[in-house]
This record gives structure tokens, sequence and C-alpha cells, in this order.
């Protein structure tokens, strides 16, 4: 009995589906869209909007920017190691020619 109450109330009736198709249709002139949607320029909602985009993007910049001269030091500091550990680099490099 219990599943079956749980089965009827899981789709809604003809009669709620009708209402509801009412209910919106009535309402519709009173529902509106954002100014953020009607992408109206002088809106504080818009301006905000883009502010905050740019914010995001700029941050997620830099982000990269750092990882990308992150690996640009790494690679230099591969290329041109240190004067105490140029004879640790020659080793690395006949180790790296021995194994292929």
């Amino acid at each position: 009995m219990a599943m079956q109450n749980l089965k009827s109330t899981r789709f809604p009736s003809k009669k709620q589906w009708v209402t509801t198709a009412l209910v919106t249709f009535v309402l519709s002139s009173a529902v509106q869209a954002c100014p953020v949607c009607f992408s109206a320029p002088d809106s504080a909602e818009t301006r905000g909007m883009t502010v905050a985009i740019l914010s995001l993007l700029g941050l997620v910049g830099m982000v990269v920017c750092g990882v990308a001269s992150f690996f640009i030091y790494l690679i230099a500091k591969e290329r041109n190691p240190e004067p105490g550990h140029q004879e640790l680099a020659h080793l690395a490099y006949d180790e790296k020619s021995i194994a292929h």
C-alpha cells in the first residue's frame, strides 16, 4: 500500500499539469528577466557581473602565468646550472645518454 501511494505521488496528475500551465500563462506578464539577462548596459547588475567576470579571468590568467613562469625557470636552471653544480649536470646528461 505504501508503495502504491509513493508511485501515485511521484508524477503529477493531469489536473496538476493544467493548473501549472494556467498559472504560468496568467503570471507570465509579471515574470521578466533581470537586467543582466536583457543585457542592459546601464544597469548596476550588468556592470557588477562584468567586473566579476573580468576579475575571475584576471585571476585565472595570473595563475596560468605563474605556472608557466615556474616551468620556464626550471628549464633555464637545467640549461645553466650554478657554478658549483656543473659537474652534477654533466653526470646527469651522461646517465641519460647511457640509458638510451
